[in-house]
C-alpha cells in the first residue's frame, strides 16, 4: 500500500513525522516524501522515498505587491493609529499566505496520477493537496499539525490567548473594545478583497493552524494543547523516548568546553533567524554569569556572533557554532534554554527538564510562551509585562527556582508515560475502512 506526505517547508515540520513514518514502514507501507532539497537527508535517513517540491513551491505570489504596505504601516504607527497599523499588516501577511501557482499544482497532479497512492497525509500549511483532492476522491487524506491546534472557537472564549496570538497584547488598550469579537469578519473580508482584487484561488484565514480533515494529526504534547477540538476527529501524537535521544555526532571541542560546568543554550530553532543584535543583547545579558557556560546555536549568524564573542574575549564564556546538537546540550548540566519557542524545542526542553525563557517571533510562539509561563516552566518575553526590560533578573529567576524545576519535572514524567500505540491503530483502521 502507497502512502505519500504532503510536508512543510521547514525541517520543523519533518522531524515530529518520524515515529508515524518508521511505523508505516515497519508495517510494509511504501511511504514517499514530498519535501524540499534541505530536508532530503532527514527522509533518506528514515529510509522513506525522498520526491523534491519545484523550486518556485513555497514563493509568495503576493510578495513584491505586499511590500507596498511597509511605509503606511510605519505611518499609521507613528501616528498611534494602531487599528489601522494592524489592518494593514494582517493584509501584508494575508498576501504573503497566498504561494500557490497553476504550474505547481499541475505538477502535483501529474505527480500523483503517477504515484496513486492509497493515503496522503497533508500538512497544515499545504495549499496544493487542499485543491486538488477533489479530483482524486479515491484517496483519502489524513491532515496534520506540527503545533498546536487552534480554532475560532477557542479564541472567541479566550481573548488573552488570541491578542497573544495575533501579537497585539501590548496595543489592546488602544483597540475599540469589540476589536476581538470582530476580528473573524475583518480577516475574511481582508481575505475576500485578496482573491478578488488579484484573481487568485480562494483560501480560508489562517488555514495553517488546523488541517480540518475527517481525520487529523496533531503532533504535539498533552499539556501545551488547548481543549479546543473533536477527539472524533483529531488525535494527539506524542514525541516517544525514541525520537528525544541524541544519536549525533558530537564535535570533541564541544564536550570538552561544557566539562563539568552548568549551561545556558541559546537557540531560534531551525526555521527563524535572527539579527547580530538580538545575540548581543543576549551575550551581554549572560555573561556575567559567572558560574555558567553559554552555548549558542548561531545559524546563519554563526561568523558575525563568533567574531563578537573574540573581539570581545568572551571565548572562555560562549561557545558558537552554525549547529549545535540540541538534545546533547539540554541533556548535559543545562540549566536555562533561550528559545523562539517552537514546539520541537519546547518538547525536548520538557524531556530534559530545563526551564525555558521564551523570546517568540511567530503566532504560535507567542502562545507557546504564553502557555509555558501559565504551566510554570518558564518565562515569555512576549505581553504587557515584556520581560526583556529586567531579563537577568528572570534568567536568576529561573535558574534558582525549585519550583518551576518540579513543574517541568511533573511533565516530565507525565510525557515519558503516554504512547502513540491508539493513535497508530486508529491510522491503520482509518486507512482500511472502506
Amino acid at each position: 500500500m502507497r502512502v505519500v506526505f504532503f510536508s512543510g517547508f521547514a525541517i520543523s515540520h519533518l522531524i515530529p513525522l518520524k515515529s508515524t513514518i518508521l511505523f508505516l514502514k515497519k508495517n510494509n507501507y511504501d511511504v514517499y516524501v514530498f519535501a524540499t532539497k534541505n530536508n532530503k537527508y532527514f527522509i533518506k535517513k528514515m529510509g522513506a522515498k525522498y520526491i523534491e517540491y519545484p523550486e518556485d513551491y513555497w514563493n509568495p505570489l503576493l510578495d513584491k505587491e505586499s511590500k507596498k504596505y511597509n511605509e503606511i504601516i510605519e505611518e499609521n504607527y507613528k501616528n498611534k493609529d494602531f487599528e489601522k497599523m494592524l489592518y494593514y499588516i494582517l493584509k501584508k501577511d494575508a498576501m504573503l499566505a497566498f504561494n500557490h501557482n497553476l504550474n505547481s499544482m499541475d505538477w502535483i497532479r501529474k505527480k500523483i496520477i503517477n504515484l496513486m497512492p492509497n493515503i496522503i497525509f497533508r500538512d497544515s500549511t499545504d495549499i496544493y493537496w487542499n485543491y486538488l483532492k477533489y479530483e482524486f476522491s479515491n484517496i483519502k487524506t489524513i491532515g496534520y499539525i506540527t503545533n498546536n491546534l487552534y480554532n475560532w472557537n477557542y479564541f472567541k472564549k479566550n481573548k488573552l490567548e488570541f491578542s497573544y496570538f495575533l501579537g497585539i497584547a501590548d496595543v489592546l488598550q488602544y483597540l475599540p473594545d469589540d476589536y476581538l469579537d470582530k476580528f473573524d469578519q475583518v480577516i475574511k473580508e481582508i481575505y475576500q478583497e485578496i482573491i478578488k482584487e488579484y484573481h487568485t484561488l480562494p483560501l480560508e484565514p489562517y488555514f495553517q493552524y488546523d488541517p480540518n480533515e475527517t481525520f487529523n494529526l496533531i503532533y504535539t504534547i498533552d499539556s501545551m494543547q488547548p481543549n479546543c477540538f473533536d477527539s472524533k476527529r483529531y488525535m494527539l501524537v506524542e514525541s516517544n523516548k525514541e525520537d528525544m535521544l541524541f544519536k549525533d555526532t558530537i564535535d570533541n571541542n564541544l564536550v570538552d568546553f561544557i566539562g563539568n560546568s552548568k549551561t545556558i543554550y541559546v537557540s531560534n530553532g531551525s526555521f527563524i533567524s535572527r539579527n547580530i543584535d538580538y545575540y548581543k543583547f543576549i551575550i551581554n545579558h549572560t555573561k556575567n554569569f559567572d558560574s555558567y557556560k553559554v552555548i549558542i546555536s548561531a545559524g546563519n549568524n554563526n561568523e558575525e556572533v563568533k567574531k563578537y564573542v573574540k573581539d570581545n574575549k568572551l571565548d572562555h564564556i560562549f561557545f558558537v557554532n552554525k549547529f549545535i546538537p540540541q538534545k546533547y546540550v539540554l541533556n548535559n548540566n543545562c540549566s536555562l534554554f533561550i528559545t523562539s519557542g517552537g514546539i520541537n524545542s519546547i518538547k525536548e526542553a520538557i524531556f530534559y527538564k530545563v526551564p525555558m525563557f521564551v523570546i517568540p517571533v511567530s503566532c504560535e510562539q507567542r502562545l507557546n510562551g504564553l502557555i509555558i509561563e501559565k504551566k510554570g516552566i518558564g518565562y515569555t518575553s512576549y505581553g504587557p509585562h515584556n520581560r526583556l526590560f529586567n531579563i537577568e533578573e528572570n534568567f536568576k529567576v529561573l535558574l534558582s527556582s525549585k519550583k518551576i524545576k518540579k513543574n517541568i519535572t511533573n511533565i516530565c514524567l507525565a510525557c515519558k508515560q503516554k504512547t502513540n500505540e491508539d493513535v497508530f491503530k486508529k491510522i491503520i483502521e482509518y486507512i482500511n475502512e472502506e
